[in-house]
């Protein structure tokens, strides 16, 4: 009877079962081509660029760490969930504030909020950072994202800069 009820459990969570050991099968391969140094040459590269990206200073870190947030796992995820939010807070936007935010110093303004929201969240990344400094990085950081998107969809002229206000009458 025992038996029975053993198999039985073992079928009803037998999907479970089978990626645990396929995650143990793959974390075994990993371990045994890491013992055997075949990622050297990756990591090699790796480090050699992260070398060179260092000697720029903060914009090189900042490379990095967008680097690393973008292949980090769930990173592209969260990167694209961050990105919709700001194109569907953009799209309710209204016509004055889209053309009030199509020009050069809301687009540098919007890349201050981005790299001020990934300093605070770097510095996060320290474990004696207060709370607010989480929350705070990722409200500038879409904060900047929403401005950018709002900028990318302003009307421009042909050169690239704001489009002139129409006046009551929709002449430009």
């Amino acid at each position: 009877m025992e038996g029975g009820l053993l198999l039985a459990k073992l079928r009803r969570h037998r999907i479970g079962i089978k990626y645990i050991l396929i995650t143990l099968a793959l974390l075994a391969l990993l371990g045994w081509l890491a013992s055997h140094d075949v990622f050297d040459p990756i990591e090699g590269r790796v480090n050699r660029w992260m070398d060179v990206l260092a000697d720029y200073g903060l914009p090189g870190m900042f490379l990095i760490g967008l680097f690393f947030t973008v292949f980090a796992p769930g990173g592209l995820g969260e990167v694209t969930m961050v990105a919709g939010v700001a194109m569907i807070l953009a799209a309710f936007a209204p016509i004055d504030v889209i053309r009030r935010f199509g020009t050069k110093r809301a687009l540098y303004a919007a890349l201050g909020l981005v790299a001020l929201g990934s300093v605070l969240t770097i510095a996060d990344w320290s474990d004696n950072s207060p709370a607010w400094v989480e929350v705070a990085g990722g409200a500038l950081f879409l904060a900047g994202v929403l401005i950018m998107t709002i900028y990318a969809t302003a009307p421009k002229d042909p050169t690239g800069a704001s489009a002139p206000q129409p006046d009551r009458m929709g002449r430009p």
